[in-house]
């Protein structure tokens, strides 16, 4: 029996007691067998969690290996293309051709680099107002009601 034919039979039991068609002592039994059903297939269910948590612990470690990967490749190729420009620059170079491939260096547009941010004036500063979920909920609770907004209690489950 499967995890979510148990509770459907346990409720079969339970509208039989209700419609008269059986007392809960006739019951009694079946309910204690779907009640051990229901413990092995939730320890079956938490073993699986444990190797899918493993699995997910196991591919963020992956992606955080290949992201410094990228990275280190990124910064390489960086490097070399600046190395290139260099080699370009000091023979006095601008424009390179072979028969595989045409190098050109040049100046690209002047870029902003900020050397002190906490001396740029706030006229600078983009106003992006930001939500303050804390404060909205703490005045939903008090019993105050708003059109977009409402209070939702979730559900969840702890094995140990």
């Amino acid at each position: 029996m499967t995890l979510y034919e148990i509770p459907m039979e346990y409720m079969k039991l339970k509208d039989m007691v209700e419609d008269g068609e059986a007392t809960a002592a006739d019951i009694a039994g079946a309910a204690e067998e779907l009640g051990g059903m229901l413990e092995e297939k939730l320890t079956a269910y938490a073993k699986v969690l444990a190797q899918v948590d493993g699995d997910s612990e196991l591919l963020s470690s992956e992606i955080k290996r290949l992201q410094e990967r990228k990275k280190e490749k990124e910064e390489k190729r960086k490097q070399l293309t600046e190395d290139m420009a260099n080699a370009m620059a000091s023979m006095d170079k601008k424009k390179v051709e072979t028969a595989m491939f045409s190098f050109l260096v040049k100046d690209t547009s002047e870029s902003l680099v900020v050397d002190v941010p906490d001396d740029v004036p706030e006229t600078f500063y983009d106003a992006t107002p930001k939500l303050n979920k804390t404060r909205l909920k703490q005045y939903l609770k008090k019993g105050n009601f708003v059109d977009y907004a409402h209070l939702e209690r979730g559900r969840s489950l702890t094995i140990k």
